[in-house]
Order: C-alpha cells, then structure tokens, then sequence
C-alpha cells in the first residue's frame, strides 16, 4: 500500500522551495517512496529550481496513475505551471543535462522528445517496443498449404450449431492465417467462440495439443478460459452432420494457466525458466483478457514467444486498464478513426479462405501504406450477452457521449428497482433523492429471500445444507448448484473499498443482517450463507484470487467452504482458504470477465475521486445482462463519463498515433 506524504513532509523534503504544497498535496497522487527518491536527488544534485522539481512530481503523479512517463504537453501540468507562475516549461526542460542527474551513480531520469521517464520504465518501453516489433517483423510461414487451410475452416465452421457473424469469422481466419493476431471486443461478441474455432482448425490442420497453450493474467481468469473452452467442446461437431469430433476429447485436456506460470515465474529465482535466451515451446499462445496484463508481465512474455509461434491476443480495450503501469492492449489498438485496418492484398486473401454457405465479408477499408498492425486486428461490435439498451447505453458510455447518454437513459426510484417493475436496460437512481444506506439490504432482500422466476429463496437452500439434514449427495450437489446460480443472478459492484458506498461497509451490513435473517450464528466473515472471495493464490487448492467460495456449517461450529468447478462442487475446511473477504458486494476492478443478470452499481459522491472514469462504469454496465442500476448524482456519473483514462507510454505501433489521443 502505498502511502502518501504530508504537507509538512514535503516542505521538509525540499526547503528553500517556494511551491503552493498543499494544493501540490490536493492535486496529485504523490507516494513516499518516490518523494524521498526526489529528495535524494536533489541533494546530490545541489539543485534549487522549482521548474524541475514541479516536473517530477507531476512525474511521480503520472506514474501512480498508471503511465510510464509523463507528456509535457498534459494540460493538468500546463494548468500547474499557470498556478505557479512558472511559465513554458519546454524551452528550460531541453536544456538541462539529464543524463547527469544520477543518484549513487545511477541514472534516474530520461528525457525523449515531451516525455519524461523515470529510467526504469523507460529501460521497460525500449524493451516491448523491440520486442514486439521484431516479433511483428518475422517471415509468416502458414500452419499447411492454402487448399488443406481452406478445407479445416470450411469443415469446423460448417459443422458449427450455430451460424458465425461476418466480424468473427474475420478474425478466425486473420489468427489462422496470421503468426500475430488481436482480437478485440466487448463482452458478448463472441471471443470464445473464435478461440473455440481456431484451436479445432488447427488441431486438424496437424498441431497437436500438447504444442498449444492458454493464458490469462489471473488464476481466475485461466480457469473461466478452461471452462468456456470445455463448454464449447461439449458441444459437438463434425465435417457435415455435426456429430462429436474425436479430436475434442484431445482438445479438451487443455488447461488454461497464468502467465507467470506459463513463464515459469518463481519467487526465489530473479529470472523466468522461459525468457528471451529460452523461448516457450508451443506453437500457438492465446492469451486472453489482455487489458488487465501491465507493460512489465508483457515485456517478460513477448520476450519469451519464439518467432515460430502462433500469437493471438484478445480483449476488450474500453475495460479498465491493469492495475500496474501500462495499458498495453490500449497501445497496440489503432487510434479511433483509423478504420483501414487492412491492406487489400490481405482482404483478396481472406476472400479466397472465406467458407461457402455463410454471411459474406462486407466490405472492408484497406489502407494503401501497411503498418506494423496492419491486417492483425479485429474488432468485434456485435454483442449478444447484454439486453439491447445495456448494450447501446454502454456504447455511449464507451465514446465520453454524455449528453447522448441522458438522453437515453432510463430515470427510476427506489421501488421499481427493487420490485423488478423495471426489470430490464440502463437504469438511473439518482443519490440526491435516494438514500443510499437502506439499498443494499433491500436489494438483497429482494434477490435472495424473494427471488422470482419459481426459484427457491436463499434460506430455503441453506436450510436444506445445513449441517447433516441432506446427506444424499445428489440433492446436497443440486441445492448447491441452486444457490451459487442464485448468487449469480446478481451483485452489487462498487467503485472504491472504503466509504458508504465502498465493499467494506455494504458487505459488513448485509453479513450481519443476513445472519439475523437466517438466524444463524458465526463470525462477521464466517457463518453458514456467507459468500467470500478469495484474495490470494493457493495452487494447492486450486484456489485462485477472485474466486467465489460459499460458507457453510456442515458440524456445529465446523465451517467449510464450497466452490463450483467445472467437474462440481469442492469443499475445504475454512481454515485452509487463504485470505479472504466478504463477496455480497465486489469491486468492479475484481469482477472483470464474470457475468450477473442484474447490476446495482454505486458511485462514489467526491469528484476528485481518480475512479470517476468512463471505463469502470463502462465495466460494470457490461457485467449486466438484464438490468444495471447506477446510483449516484448526475454530477458524478456525468463526470465519470467524460473522463477518459490515458495512460502514456511511448509504445507507438501506428503512425501518429500519440497524436490522436484523447
């Protein structure tokens, strides 16, 4: 956790300069680890100029806000050097020696064209850069020659229970055809299917299972890549009647992984097993949720593909970036407007491999001048998760559309929320007419002690597991399967931990009322119906951070916890989970990737929160499928539309592409 420096810590750091601290204070994301580094740099340097030291920790802001570097022309900085009179900062910046601004002997700083680095990132910027594009840069040798390629798409897709769009079939082809491929797209437009898609055909075009591999950035995220994968296995396919394929069952042993296991990342080691001097072996990566990977995990992993294997990358590039510094899937997207994705060689190619019987390619820009990216993207557009109005709401959402957005959405109150009268689309409670506290429990209340559609209540459920009463396996396994999809029905998702709207104090209320509800006894975290999330790794287990466990009292006093895996449910003694919390409400930020039919999603009242932007209230309204309710003034949900989250890095991939950044 990083901890933020006083006013007077700061005028103690640097005496003798004359800056407004506690607007400084107010401004910026400032940490003490990267002040006391300031500090001792200019010490060494005997610097007094507050041009500078402005500059830097604007830097430091820049860093803890998620950016590698920091762009001289930021208006946020331009606005700063106004408040202290400091003038155009350009002209002095050029000037100064930065390759002598050492400390203990090591370069700290790194000045490149308006950006400055911290030298460490900027070490971290080079390396992806020339990484990724030599990768970019290697020969394309096909995975079988054009007739053998044509006839394994023409075979899967034909065989498929269901009809492929255009925009999907697209960009099966472009990763079949292409050693590097992104796939990008919301939730809903048909990722899996694609992946689905592309390891049948080229398991039948010779490559063999044990030469593929499946990674995401989270445990939680491998294991929903597993699942979905074997899922769509389960249905068959075949060359023409759509019988079952002997080659699922191989292509079902694929287990999705990490990728610092995938890397073969170790506490105790300072080095991956695989890295630039010992590439990975397999022939085809598909690494999904590429949003949440940060530069640094991207760098270690582009740096370990050998130049012979099979890229393919997927995502949604509107979705909250990682946590750490980067917004890599960001970087590699073309800049909105550049619609020539293609060039028209590329085009007659995926005309020429196009299967028979199916929607044709519409028509496509081509671009006359080819980039490094060019014929290696797909965005897909149509989802089919969302109702239609969650799905046009988030788009708006998506573009900074604010007055469009209004326009469009639905206000509601209190009651129709929570009575189901307004059951589906965008909904909007406004918190000046609201009150909020009472929300959650009623929310609940509706949900899980009076659920609609004929399903039985949460108590009911519980009642049936508690201790001994079902110790018939079959009816303990069903009424467990009916609880965990009754908590999926819905969720609250929160911007922030701490506040009245934050997970803290709506988990601490609906634990303790539900308790007295189902009148049983236990710890505020730990009794019989509470849902937890676990918070660290524990491969042991097969426990992952973010998944969802259940606490039930199968003895008195004897708690375990219960988790649905693709194979059924499993049990451990709650003294074996590694650390966790509360669930009832989850962060936006950990509910990426998962799915609820119903949303109720509160907003934080200060405005100067940094988490008021477009693209967590983008994530959260696209976790919904049915109904998503947004609480909050329209002040904040205004402010959180029309702020973009901007990262910089320096990565360049399209031409002009800085320039047209938000």
């Amino acid at each position: 956790m990083k901890i933020s420096p006083t006013v007077a810590y700061l005028q103690q750091s640097f005496p003798g300069h004359d800056l407004d601290w506690s607007w400084l204070q107010d401004q910026l994301l400032l940490d003490l680890a990267h002040i006391q580094l300031l500090r001792d740099g200019f010490r060494e340097w005997s610097m007094t100029d507050e041009r500078l030291l402005l500059v830097l920790l604007y830097l430091v802001d820049a860093v803890n806000r998620g950016s590698l570097c920091l762009q001289l022309s930021d208006r946020r900085l331009k606005n700063a050097t106004q408040h202290h009179q400091l003038g155009d900062l350009g002209p002095h910046l050029a000037t100064l020696a930065w390759a002598d601004m050492t400390l203990w002997g090591h370069e700290i700083l790194w000045w490149q064209g308006d950006l400055l680095y911290f030298k460490r990132h900027h070490h971290l910027q080079q390396a992806l850069q020339h990484d990724l594009s030599q990768l970019l840069a290697q020969p394309n040798h096909p995975p079988a020659d054009a007739i053998a390629i044509k006839t394994a798409i023409q075979s899967v897709v034909r065989g498929l229970p269901y009809e492929l769009e255009p925009q999907q079939l697209q960009a099966l082809l472009t990763a079949v055809l292409q050693p590097f491929s992104i796939i990008s797209g919301g939730p809903g437009t048909g990722k899996t299917t694609i992946v689905l898609s592309l390891l049948r055909v080229l398991h039948r075009l010779g490559l063999a299972v044990e030469d593929m591999a499946l990674a995401a950035p989270t445990g939680r995220a491998a294991n929903r890549v597993t699942e979905s994968i074997r899922a769509g296995l389960s249905v068959g396919v075949g060359a023409t009647d759509r019988q079952h394929d002997p080659g699922d069952d191989e292509l079902a042993a694929l287990e999705a992984t990490t990728i610092h296991r995938l890397l073969g990342a170790h506490p105790l080691r300072a080095q991956n097993r695989y890295h630039a001097n010992n590439k990975l072996p397999q022939r085809l990566l598909v690494v999904d949720e590429v949003s949440m990977v940060d530069l640094a995990l991207m760098q270690q992993l582009i740096a370990a593909v050998d130049p012979g294997t099979r890229l393919v990358l997927l995502g949604d590039q509107f979705q909250l970036p990682s946590v750490q510094n980067g917004a890599v899937l960001a970087d590699l997207m073309p800049p909105l407007g550049h619609d020539a994705l293609n060039s028209a060689e590329f085009v007659a190619e995926l005309r020429s491999m196009w299967p028979t019987g199916v929607a044709e390619l519409p028509a496509v820009a081509t671009t006359q001048a080819p980039q490094l990216l060019t014929d290696r993207v797909t965005i897909l557009q149509t989802s089919k998760r969302c109702e239609p109005h969650i799905a046009a709401l988030s788009e708006q959402v998506k573009n900074g559309a604010v007055s469009v957005f209004w326009q469009a959405v639905s206000a509601t109150n209190a009651d129709a929320v929570l009575t189901g009268k307004s059951a589906h689309g965008a909904l909007w409670l406004d918190a000046l007419k609201t009150p909020w506290e009472p929300l959650p429990l009623a929310w609940f209340e509706r949900h899980f002690l009076r659920p609609s559609g004929g399903r039985r209540s949460y108590r009911q459920l519980l009642q049936h597991l508690h201790g001994q009463q079902t110790p018939d396996q079959t009816v303990f396994n069903a009424c467990l399967a009916e609880l965990f999809a009754l908590l999926n029905t819905q969720r609250i998702l929160t911007l922030t931990h701490q506040g009245p709207t934050g997970t803290q104090r709506i988990n601490a209320a609906v634990a303790g009322w539900l308790q007295q509800r189902l009148g049983v006894t236990g710890t505020t975290d730990c009794f019989h119906g509470a849902v937890i999330m676990v918070l660290r790794n524990d491969p042991a287990l097969g426990l992952y951070n973010g998944d969802i466990g259940l606490v039930l009292e199968r003895q008195p006093q004897q708690f375990v916890v219960a988790f649905a895996t693709e194979s059924g449910f499993v049990m451990h003694s709650v003294h074996l989970i590694p650390a966790y919390q509360l669930a009832f409400a989850m962060t936006v930020h950990k509910s990426q990737g998962s799915e609820y039919d119903h949303v109720l999603m509160p907003l934080t009242e200060q405005l100067d929160n940094p988490l008021l932007t477009r693209e967590i209230i983008y994530t959260g309204m696209t976790r919904a499928k049915q109904s998503v309710c947004l609480y909050g003034s329209q002040a904040a949900l205004s402010q959180s539309i029309a702020n973009k989250t901007t990262r910089h890095s320096g990565l360049s991939f399209w031409y002009n592409q800085a320039k047209n950044e938000d």
